[in-house]
């Protein structure tokens, strides 16, 4: 008899704590940002023009990579808050460095469609490199902020500024 009521009592803690746990729950979207700095491929160095640059090698550029990502249920409403002209921006802020034609050629695409559970932000480009640090590549683009923000049928909100130069990883040496 003993033992029963153990049991039971057992039995109801744990009822009673998997209803807590699971009513607390709050689903989160999943989200992912890809910021890197990297060589060119022999293959991506072919479609480079190097007119009117000295003794051009594949050494002398580099390919940024920003790729966001955000996946999420009925449940969740996103904001993705880029600026407009986003992708002229970045190329300029490349150029910015030290005043000279750094940015080379690129592409881009996006998907980001209310009626869709995700969105994707995507830009890739070319740029000279010769002669910049990883420091005054950062800088360039410490003044390049985004906003993701989302909200839950239950009303939670949840807002994250980004800063682009913060995020920028560098896979290759220097």
């Amino acid at each position: 008899m003993k033992l029963k009521q153990i049991l039971i009592s057992l039995l109801y803690v744990i009822t009673m704590l998997v209803l807590t746990v699971s009513c607390n729950y709050i689903e989160e979207p999943d989200i992912s940002i890809e910021v890197r700095v990297s060589e060119l491929s022999e293959e991506e160095f072919e479609h480079v023009g190097t007119y009117g640059l000295d003794n051009p090698s594949i050494n002398d550029f580099r390919k940024f990579t920003f790729n966001l990502e955000m996946n999420h249920s009925d449940k969740i409403i996103r904001k993705i808050d880029l600026s407009s002209f986003w992708m002229d921006m970045w190329n300029k802020q490349i150029d910015s460095i030290d005043d000279n034609d750094r940015y080379w050629f690129g592409k881009s695409h996006s998907q980001d469609n209310d009626s869709e559970n995700f969105a994707i932000y995507y830009r890739e480009f070319v740029f000279y490199a010769n002669g910049l640090s990883k420091e005054e590549i950062i800088k360039a683009y410490n003044s390049s902020i985004f906003t993701i923000s989302w909200e839950t049928i239950k009303g939670l909100k949840v807002e994250n500024d980004y800063i682009v130069g913060d995020l920028i990883e560098f896979v290759y040496e220097f």
